[in-house]
């Protein structure tokens, strides 16, 4: 994954971009991945640091909800608010870069993801041998999502095949339909054409990397709310889901 590289000028000048133009769905991408790999090499104090430093453009913090997951820092601008999401949990960090009109501004922290997440970090817990045998059909689905977004996020598509070693792909594949993430399925399935018949996927991970490279460069671009399709479609098994959530941290707890 060819990650993009800005001095905090070049920085300042993208998110000014923002501010003035329609949201350039390149730009926040470009951002994303750089701030993410500042996160991946330093850590979290590093980035608000970074962006509270920004000449002509100011970050304030933002705790938007109560859990410590997440990390908000937003600037306005001409009647726009930017707005970067910092989450981190056991094993998934994410970054969002998103630009929202002040007129429209919503919830700044969608309920869907909060309920997913949390859940996926409940059940990075579970022993290997619950997984997923174990699982209920909407507790799968959140399993096989967060763990391909953890992976790909954290590594790429070639890290997420090698360390699962294809054990998960089936049934990802599956989830990605009834989602209806076509984007995201259709770039696992051309990842997994990449692997010859006796290869292994370390494999594909050593040989082609100028493809997997592409490929994670459409994972990112590709801006598929993949939490959010997973909650829309097990909505109505999972109405409560705030206790969906406390039901299974209390079943993990001991």
């Amino acid at each position: 994954m060819v990650t993009p590289h800005f001095d905090l000028k070049e920085m300042a000048s993208a998110f000014n971009v923002l501010c003035e133009e329609a949201e350039d769905q390149q730009t926040c991408a470009e951002l994303e991945q750089y701030l993410f790999s500042e996160l991946l090499a330093h850590h979290k104090e590093h980035v608000v640091e970074l962006l509270e430093n920004l000449p002509n453009l100011q970050f304030v913090k933002d705790y938007p909800t109560d859990s410590t997951n997440y990390l908000q820092l937003i600037a306005s601008k001409n009647g726009v608010k930017i707005i970067v999401t910092i989450f981190e949990a056991e094993d998934l960090i994410s970054i969002d870069v998103s630009r929202v009109s002040e007129s429209k501004i919503e919830q700044a922290v969608n309920p869907q993801h909060e309920w997913f997440y949390e859940l996926w970090q409940t059940l990075c817990f579970i022993s290997d041998d619950q997984k997923p045998g174990q699982l209920t059909d909407v507790e799968a689905a959140v399993f096989y999502i967060g763990l391909l977004e953890a992976e790909v996020m954290n590594g790429g598509i070639g890290q997420y095949l090698t360390n699962t070693d294809g054990a998960y792909i089936n049934k990802t594949v599956e989830c990605l339909k009834r989602i209806g993430a076509k984007k995201t399925n259709q770039i696992l399935n051309d990842a997994i054409k990449l692997k010859g018949r006796d290869d292994q996927f370390i494999d594909v991970w050593i040989t082609k990397t100028a493809q997997l490279e592409a490929l994670d460069n459409r994972f990112l671009s590709s801006k598929e709310d993949l939490a959010g399709l997973v909650a829309e479609s097990y909505l109505d098994e999972t109405q409560e889901l705030k206790k969906s959530n406390e039901i299974r941290e209390s079943d993990y707890a001991t």
